[in-house]
């Protein structure tokens, strides 16, 4: 019996994290329970993922038990889109976010959009380009009787951009279209 429990008892020996730019390290790690080096086998990999799913900016975590007591957590972050007017990060999920982060190479929300609307813009920007976005300075919402999805972009470059959410993903070709 002291054999059974031994093994079952051994702790986890080595914690990779990989994929987290806003979540730390630590933060994953309490996040998961395994900053206390539980044992190996009897730690649940679906435990750990949906504690660390806790954590509104973490999308998914790939959870992989290894050879040698080796735990390995895959994090994929939601993106951060831009700041809004009181300094929050706005996600890709349509979540806000104190910005404890001090994220600040994102474009800014210069105008206040009601929560169904900044939800909306978060998952359709959320599917451009990171390099795309960030040559966006700022971004005023700037709704016309035709079209209440509609944005008003200010690029680095000095271009302005009138974009419906229905159309964002055009944004990805920004630089081809620019540069005729």
């Amino acid at each position: 019996g002291g054999i059974v429990y031994y093994v079952l008892n051994m702790p986890v020996k080595n914690i990779y994290i990989s994929g987290n730019k806003i979540v730390s390290d630590d933060e994953v790690l309490s996040l998961s329970g395994l900053d206390s080096y539980p044992s190996f086998l009897l730690t649940s990999s679906f435990d750990i993922k949906n504690s660390i799913l806790n954590n509104k900016c973490i999308d998914d975590v790939n959870v992989i038990k290894r050879f040698g007591n080796v735990i390995e957590l895959e994090i994929i972050e939601h993106s951060v889109i831009a700041m809004d007017m009181d300094g929050r990060l706005i996600m890709s999920s349509g979540f806000r976010l104190d910005n404890s982060y001090n994220i600040s190479d994102i474009p800014r929300l210069i105008s206040y959009v009601n929560d169904d609307i900044v939800s909306n813009f978060a998952k359709k920007f959320g599917k451009v380009d990171i390099n795309i976005l960030r040559e966006v300075s700022e971004i005023e919402y700037s709704p016309v009787s035709v079209d209440s999805d509609r944005f008003l972009l200010y690029m680095n470059d000095g271009n302005l951009v009138y974009i419906t959410l229905t159309k964002v993903h055009k944004l990805n070709k920004y630089n081809k279209i620019k540069d005729k």
